[in-house]
């Protein structure tokens, strides 16, 4: 997969073909080499032992400890068990590749889900009642998954974790709360990061979902690609989500833009240093957080580009507090969040 606005760091007229798993810049398939499952540049590749006595992708060179035979014994009990269970599901998960936590949260969903109808792809199995709305949000969810992994420089096949995402896609405001868990079903839709399920009240969205679809999507994307603990501000998550949905459906957005003017304008902004958003919160202070949150990440994505707004997720990611993320991404430019909140309002003023 070429990243189409990137280029190799040694040969900068020749595209890039992907990331170094050691140093993360980006190199063209020349500099590119596989080890132990892994692609790594010339530089990194050295310090990556060869063989499978070594901890993969780590970059430690320590050797994997042995596993003890009762543990084994005890494992292959467990897998045994959980293939048992998967014969039993009622509504036929087998032979779906999924994640075994997708397997586990599509079986904790039990019955709620047995009279939903389902459809398979690539990267999503799709649950529904309405076959029209079904088979719509069917053919829609691969082109707008591969156009968000192409927009945020993640290539799928070899950055992601396998597995499919579990797409439900509910009828009513009962089922959402049934299927969610949720307290409320003013959200509408939720993604549900640890289980690859991406839960959608149909009553409550568009009949195309051009705007839910997309935005969810993106919340999964991005916490699938980093692959942890969710150490990134959820603000940062709901800005990359509504920067990705204004470019299928721009309206959502746009609307809550020239709103948030209004309140920009009386100084009703949430500083930076404590973007946050409380479970009682007023539907203005709702718009406020989310209309500010893409506000902020349109500017630091349109000013300084992708892949430095990536590398600052990827910096937090790894436990970086929000000043010196963007200090070591921004170098002298934005070294911190009170730098960032005045050069943001200069934006929106010019």
């Amino acid at each position: 997969m070429e990243f189409l606005n990137e280029n190799c760091k040694n040969h900068p007229k020749k595209a890039a073909y992907g990331r170094c798993a050691g140093c993360w810049q980006f190199f063209c398939d020349e500099c590119l080499a596989e080890r132990n499952g892994y692609r790594y540049c010339m530089d990194c590749i050295v310090k990556i032992p060869v063989g499978d006595d070594y901890d993969q992708g780590s970059g430690s060179g320590k050797k994997k400890p042995r596993v003890p035979q009762w543990l084994m014994f005890i494992l292959i009990l467990a897998m045994s068990a959980l293939l048992l269970d998967i014969f039993y599901l009622q509504w036929g998960i087998v032979g779906d590749l999924m994640s075994y936590q997708t397997l586990y949260k599509a079986k904790s969903y039990g019955s709620t889900l047995s009279s939903f109808k389902k459809n398979s792809s690539d990267h999503f199995i799709v649950y529904y009642h309405d076959a029209k709305v079904g088979d719509s949000v069917f053919q829609q969810a691969e082109p707008d998954f591969a156009k968000i992994c192409s927009d945020l420089l993640i290539d799928p096949k070899n950055e992601m974790r396998r597995g499919k995402f579990l797409l439900i896609l509910t009828a009513n405001d009962k089922e959402y709360l049934d299927v969610s868990n949720e307290k409320t079903a003013r959200a509408g839709a939720l993604t549900d990061y640890e289980t690859k399920s991406i839960i959608i009240n149909v009553e409550r969205s568009s009949p195309t979902m051009t705007s839910t679809l997309p935005h969810e999507m993106t919340h999964a994307i991005v916490f699938e690609f980093f692959n942890s603990g969710n150490k990134i501000p959820n603000w940062l998550h709901e800005g990359i989500a509504s920067f990705e949905e204004a470019k299928f459906d721009d309206s959502q957005v746009n609307r809550r833009s020239t709103e948030y003017q209004t309140d920009l304008q009386q100084g009703r902004h949430i500083p930076v240093k404590s973007m946050s958003l409380k479970e009682d919160a007023t539907d203005t202070q709702i718009q406020i957080y989310y209309a500010e949150s893409a506000s902020i990440v349109s500017y630091l994505i349109n000013q300084y580009g992708m892949y430095r707004f990536m590398t600052l997720l990827k910096n937090m990611q790894a436990g970086q507090a929000l000043d010196a993320a963007l200090s070591s991404v921004y170098a002298g430019e934005i070294p911190d969040s009170t730098t960032l909140e005045s050069k943001w309002l200069e934006y929106l003023k010019s």
